[in-house]
């Protein structure tokens, strides 16, 4: 089934987008969507997720002034109907889900859902969709094993729905579909957009089969470079032309008003704790030992489960050092030169998480004001 992308990134403008508006109240997060679009930035994506990734034990007065303000780090809004919102209020704004999966979300429930959004917001609707965080969906029940094959079967039943309303047959090993009809059409600006964040072999290869766009977490410029000539190899194997899928990333920032203080804000232990999530390879192949051992953090590590101590332990474990290595960091122009490496290297949709007031909870204004400059510097470079 051939991927719905009807321009290529040669012809998209490099973008940057942010983290839509995630808790209560929502007068407050329908109002940060209108000024984020007012502002230029061209992207608002939602997490799909139950819990985050800031263990409850570490957020704390102690650690983090975000603890004053909002009692546990868990608290989202399901994103469809967070960007079914924000579509009323915004017009031209890319939408994204940032990402969801097949584990929690039926595949024919997520084409659904998609489409409506399509409808609310023609032509801005980016489906961000991933294999899923296991460990943590477990907790709720949700069946996790073989979270890549059922992706893989997930894009085919998305791509399957959205070209007919007459009735289809799917028979696969995790998902079945028996005379299924989904009679609600697409728009005319087509069915969404799927970016899949792909990392592997096989998730690249599924990406080139499926996607209009590529979305992994940071991967530092020289791997990004590899990964990309990968995938527009694997892009010529299915037949597609090498634009054929827009070339994205997300990435964690800390920006800060000197070197000095942009250092102090990396070792802060949340910014530090994030960094841990990484594979062990990660780690390994950079000289560094594994903060979790060989447990890949974003796979296998539920950090509702880790008591203070163990928690902070993992979060020293975790160099500064590696941490710059983890994320975008540095003072207004150096995360300009930062992100302009990526453009420069074929990146043209950039999602940025702001980590600084993770780091320092009054820095909260003031960093989201420096990202106002940084996008302004990297959007008038050619």
């Amino acid at each position: 089934m051939s991927p719905s992308a009807t321009t290529t990134d040669a012809t998209l403008p490099f973008a940057i987008g942010l983290i839509g508006g995630l808790q209560p109240p929502a007068d407050r997060a329908l109002a940060y969507a209108r000024r984020m679009e007012d502002r230029g930035y061209g992207g608002l994506w939602f997490p799909d997720v139950f819990q985050g990734w800031v263990p409850r034990s570490l957020w704390t007065a102690a650690v983090t002034g975000l603890a004053n303000g909002r009692g546990s780090p868990d608290i989202f809004f399901d994103p469809i109907a967070a960007m079914a919102a924000a579509a009323q209020v915004t017009q031209k704004i890319k939408l994204g889900t940032g990402v969801t999966e097949v584990l929690r979300r039926h595949p024919a429930q997520l084409a659904q859902a998609a489409l409506t959004l399509e409808h609310l917001a023609p032509g801005r609707i980016l489906l961000g969709i991933g294999a899923g965080e296991p460990a943590k969906q477990a907790r709720f029940g949700v069946s996790v094993g073989q979270p890549v094959g059922r992706l893989e079967e997930g894009l085919a039943i998305l791509r399957l729905l959205w070209s007919t309303d007459e009735p289809v047959d799917f028979d696969g090993r995790h998902f079945q579909l028996d005379h299924a009809a989904l009679g609600l059409n697409p728009p005319v600006s087509g069915p969404p957009k799927i970016w899949v964040a792909a990392h592997g072999p096989r998730m690249l290869r599924m990406t080139a089969k499926y996607a209009d766009g590529w979305l992994p977490v940071y991967t530092p410029l020289d791997l990004y470079v590899s990964r990309l000539a990968t995938l527009r190899a694997l892009l010529a194997e299915a037949g597609r032309p090498a634009d054929a899928i827009v070339p994205a990333m997300f990435a964690g920032v800390v920006v800060g008003e000197s070197q000095a203080h942009v250092r102090e804000l990396l070792g802060a232990p949340l910014v530090r704790f994030m960094a841990a999530t990484l594979s062990p390879d990660f780690y390994r192949d950079r000289g560094f030992e594994p903060p979790l051992g060989d447990r890949y953090g974003m796979l296998e590590l539920d950090p509702s489960r880790l008591s203070p101590e163990d928690a902070m332990r993992i979060a020293e474990r975790v160099p500064v050092e590696l941490v710059r290595e983890t994320i975008l960091s540095g003072t207004v122009d150096e995360v300009a030169d930062q992100i302009c490496g990526f453009r420069h290297a074929g990146v043209k949709h950039l999602v940025l998480m702001n980590q600084t007031f993770y780091a320092d909870a009054s820095l909260a204004r003031s960093s989201s004001r420096l990202l106002d400059e940084i996008l302004a510097l990297v959007t008038s470079t050619k």
